[in-house]
């Protein structure tokens, strides 16, 4: 008797949490025929310029700013009999579950019980920016995302070569995974044993390039081209910001000469005394303080450094949920993270007018509170 009533219950649980999963799935399959303004100027343009030009021979030109991974995926896609828009879409939400997968794995790390890991589960997945980059936006930022997180559990695990693997495959595909390239290296400085597998971060890029150099592509052209087509000729380079709500929303675009460099520096700075302040102390890395790392690193770094976009925030927002969870004293601070994020895709998304320096304020505050309680430590 007592089997059959834990089995309805175990039946009933399990049919709760695909019933969520639909919910989750309806839910952007309701948004998919929005259209961005990066879709109809530059996705669909890129595609419709893939089918014009050969498919894969097309891949000798460089007719966008990413790496070859999101080019082959978009070369992938064009050979699909489906509205690309749908294709592209479909591809970021795939990665949205993968990245909630992991925040599970890693909150089951900290509870033995398997409704808070499937609470932070769909947490990642009805978290608003998560579905407007994705299912709204058609922005690929889950893609590198998932291989962040997944870092971060391989490293909870003490699993050195898949950390490095997923980091190296998250930073081939999209540059703003440095963000948590200084949590590496503070893992590099104090485990020994992690050192030999940084090698797989250009391995991983030049096999990833190879096939690109081989279809036509300057081989000089493919190495650089995080410098030259995103940082030295990125869009928005007379800007100190794009919608991001982090300290140049208080500083005039007059000073943009002045500001970038002191940005760079107080941020490059900023960042080494952090790690330098963990090597120096006698502190084990554990999962906590792995955890508070990789938030702090996340928010930190693009609030600091000059010409960000809103959607720059976006591990920041993920790892904001794992730390909630982690420490749940400070669940405001994925309220507040996620809120704020959420208010600054409005204005590029649906032209609603943000003001962008109370968001910018209420981020820096949860900085202090996270710093402040960072330094406890010592």
């Amino acid at each position: 008797m007592s089997e059959t009533f834990s089995s309805h219950r175990l039946n009933r649980k399990n049919f709760g949490i695909i019933f969520l999963i639909i919910i989750t799935i309806i839910l952007r399959l309701s948004l998919f025929k929005f259209e961005s303004y990066d879709y109809l100027y530059a996705y669909s343009v890129w595609i419709n310029f893939v089918r014009s030009n050969g498919y894969f021979f097309s891949l000798k030109e460089a007719f966008t700013n990413y790496t070859p991974p999101f080019n082959y995926l978009l070369v992938l896609l064009s050979y699909l009999p489906v509205n690309s828009l749908y294709s592209i879409k479909t591809v970021s939400i795939i990665f949205d579950y993968i990245i909630a997968f992991y925040v599970m794995l890693i909150v089951r790390e900290k509870y033995d019980s398997r409704f808070i890991s499937w609470l932070s589960f769909f947490a990642v997945l009805f978290t608003p920016t998560v579905i407007l980059n994705g299912a709204v936006w058609g922005q690929s930022d889950s893609i590198y995302a998932s291989g962040i997180i997944a870092m971060l559990y391989f490293l909870i695990k003490k699993r050195w070569g898949l950390a490095l693997l997923s980091f190296s495959l998250a930073f081939a595909f999209k540059l703003q995974s440095i963000f948590l390239f200084p949590l590496l290296t503070v893992f590099f400085l104090k485990e020994r044993k992690i050192r030999k597998y940084f090698a797989l971060i250009p391995l991983t890029y030049l096999i990833f390039i190879l096939p690109n150099y081989f279809l036509g592509r300057s081989f000089i052209d493919l190495l650089t081209i995080y410098w030259h087509l995103q940082i030295n000729h990125g869009y928005g380079l007379d800007k100190l910001t794009q919608n991001a709500p982090n300290i140049y929303q208080w500083i005039p675009i007059y000073l943009v000469n002045i500001a970038v460099p002191i940005g760079l520096f107080f941020t490059f700075t900023a960042v080494t005394f952090i790690i330098l302040f963990i090597n120096k102390i006698d502190y084990f890395l554990n999962k906590e303080l792995t955890i508070k790392l990789s938030v702090i690193f996340s928010l930190v770094i693009p609030f600091f450094l000059p010409r960000m976009h809103e959607r720059y925030f976006f591990l920041a927002d993920l790892l904001s949920i794992i730390y909630a969870f982690y420490f749940p004293r400070f669940y405001y601070v994925p309220v507040i993270v996620i809120t704020v994020s959420t208010l600054s895709y409005l204005p590029f998304l649906f032209g609603i007018p943000i003001h962008f320096s109370i968001l910018a304020l209420l981020l820096l505050i949860v900085i202090l509170l996270l710093l402040k309680d960072f330094i406890k430590l010592k």
